[in-house]
């Protein structure tokens, strides 16, 4: 019996919810087991898209071998797309002291007070579809939320307005939102923390916090509500990436993806540096031919760090064995190629110069240099949704719960149609561990 629309993806993501209310604090790693598996997909025969695809015309591999799913969704007839913004609002820190923030007081509040009314009325219209949003406030490890789903475009920019209300000041119908249980901090952080310098944020921690209540706030109350509730979901992350507790991006992309959900980064940079994660090393190359590793216990390259933050292209270390790239939140962005999203980097960002005593920790960027606008946030969002309206007109998902495991793996799962089935099968592949 195959389950259809009136449990969707806020119903799987509320599973993964309620497995992660069961972890605990036992040991300095994380990781949730999957509950339930969805894998999205799309079918086009030439260049149209398929939208009277059957269950029958579907097969699920699952490590090549077929298997059965008991989840199978169309693409909506009407399309609610819920879309939950967090913004990171921790503030940079003083030097070597301090941590990995963006924005400072000033140019919060310019990006609080850009948004009016008809700002937020023209990013809510979109001919044929409803848009709604609910936009959280993190700062180091506190998470609020400004709003829950709203399409009303008053709700909408008081919410967005108050991002730049004094820490630990409620306003309005601000709500407190728990961090899950079950987290440490990590090696480095410890001896971060332990040389006298500011606790990092956890931002992976408070986004996979937003992921659980965007789906809980939004379930319905009424049965005539359940379509209404069920909406297609997209999570937006402002922020540096910095992480101290022990979630790194896989274990959130992995919740995310299995509800269904794509990610959005927006990497904001950050002064002096973001901790890299442990154990993470990553030899392919990336965009403009950089590549990253991670995993940096130790100083690199000869006992010094320029190749850390280094400008233009990437450094090789010889004691690492692979290239340092620029920037060091790639992890973060990674986000988006995991779960079907976009990513994408802050316009204004303070770029070193090529002789800069950046082994010192010396440099300071000049006032505002690190600070993104209210027009380019804007522009960010509306191309969010874009990409997200367009991902889930044509999108099927199939799923199904898998046995409980004392041992849970990784398995490989790919959508394929079924032998005499015509068109051809897009995204329909993913990982997952249960």
């Amino acid at each position: 019996m195959f389950v259809q629309a009136s449990r969707t993806t806020a119903g799987a993501l509320l599973l993964v919810c309620l497995s992660l209310a069961q972890q605990e604090p036992v040991s300095p790693s994380f990781h949730a087991q999957t509950d339930l598996v969805t894998v999205p997909f799309q079918v086009r025969r030439g260049s149209r898209s398929v939208s009277d695809l059957k269950p029958a015309e579907v097969v699920l591999l699952e490590d090549g071998v077929s298997r059965g799913f008991t989840v199978f969704e169309a693409p909506p007839v009407h399309l609610t797309l819920d879309l939950a913004v967090m913004f990171d609002v921790t503030s940079p820190g003083d030097g070597q002291k301090g941590r990995a923030g963006f924005w400072d007081a000033k140019p919060l509040q310019a990006l609080a007070s850009y948004w009016s009314e008809p700002v937020t009325r023209r990013l809510l219209e979109e001919p044929g579809v409803t848009i709604r949003f609910s936009i959280y406030r993190f700062d180091q490890t506190k998470l609020q939320r400004l709003c829950r789903s709203t399409s009303d475009p008053m709700v909408l920019s008081e919410a967005l307005r108050r991002l730049s209300a004094p820490a630990g000041q409620a306003v309005g119908q601000e709500v407190d939102v728990p961090l899950p249980a079950g987290l440490a901090l990590r090696n480095m952080e410890r001896k971060w923390q332990a040389e006298g310098n500011l606790p990092e944020p956890w931002s992976l921690a408070g986004a996979l916090s937003v992921l659980r209540d965007s789906a809980v706030a939004a379930l319905p109350s009424e049965k005539a509500d359940a379509e209404k509730a069920m909406a297609a979901r997209a999570l937006v992350i402002f922020s540096t990436g910095a992480e101290g507790s022990s979630i790194t991006p896989e274990d959130l992309a992995d919740q995310a993806a299995a509800a269904g959900v794509p990610i959005y980064p927006v990497a904001l940079p950050s002064f002096p540096w973001v901790l890299p994660y442990e154990g993470y090393t990553y030899r392919g190359p990336v965009k403009g031919g950089f590549y990253a590793f991670g995993g940096l216990d130790e100083d690199v390259g000869g006992g010094n760090r320029p190749s850390m933050f280094g400008p233009g292209g990437a450094t090789f270390c010889s004691k690492c064995g692979a290239y340092v790239a620029s920037y060091i939140n790639y992890p973060f962005e990674l986000l988006g190629n995991l779960t079907g999203g976009l990513n994408f980097e802050a316009v204004n960002h303070f770029v070193i110069p090529s002789d800069a005593d950046i082994q010192g920790f010396v440099l300071t960027p000049p006032p505002g240099a690190d600070s993104m606008t209210g027009a380019e946030t804007d522009d960010i969002l509306e191309r969010v949704k874009k990409h997200a309206l367009a991902r889930f007109s044509s999108t099927y998902t199939v799923g199904f719960v898998p046995s409980p495991s004392d041992s849970p793996r990784e398995h490989k799962l790919e959508v394929k149609l079924a032998p005499k089935s015509s068109g051809k099968v897009t995204e329909g592949k993913r990982s997952a561990t249960y």
